[in-house]
């Protein structure tokens, strides 16, 4: 009901997301936030409104509102919208481009929710080991994945990777 009153989601009823549990709104943004069951644990919110957010973690989704923007760019016309003197010409030419509302992650997917998702632990820089005098947790992002290794271990927990619009 919320979200329903809120004109930047534009006012019907979303349909409940299986999967996703209602946070409540980032007291920071005011944008709602959702834990991804699939992923983790609930984090939960300190007294300040911020997340809580450790190693067990799920992922938390931000719904995000949609819109309309001008997406690429040119390099001919600087009267003309969108120009970018160093545009390539693959960058145009400019339109407009509607999004829906839609979820993204507030935060990069973490060593540990890779690790929980598809049981490996591919990164380099790997929790437990000091690297510059840091000491990597599972919290610090996974690294050395490929575009592919993302699509497929998203895939297992019924997310995408954000278009490139998004």
């Amino acid at each position: 009901a919320a979200l329903a009153a809120d004109p930047r989601f534009g006012g019907p009823a979303l349909a409940p997301q299986p999967g996703l549990l209602p946070l409540g709104p980032d007291p920071h943004s005011g944008l709602w936030e959702f834990a991804h069951l699939a992923s983790g644990e609930v984090p939960r919110r300190r007294a300040d409104g911020r997340l809580e957010y450790g190693e067990e973690s799920a992922l938390v989704l931000v719904l995000l509102p949609g819109g309309t923007f001008v997406m690429g760019a040119q390099g001919t016309s600087p009267s003309k919208p969108a120009y970018d003197p160093d545009a390539r010409l693959d960058e145009g030419p400019p339109g407009p481009v509607e999004l829906a509302p839609f979820f993204c992650s507030k935060f990069e997917l973490t060593q540990a929710q890779w690790e929980r998702v598809t049981g490996a632990s591919p990164s380099v820089y790997k929790r437990g080991v000091s690297w510059g005098g840091i000491m990597v947790q599972g919290t610090h992002p996974v690294e050395n994945v490929s575009w592919e290794e993302c699509t497929r271990a998203l895939a297992w927990i019924d997310l995408l990777l954000p278009t490139e619009a998004q």
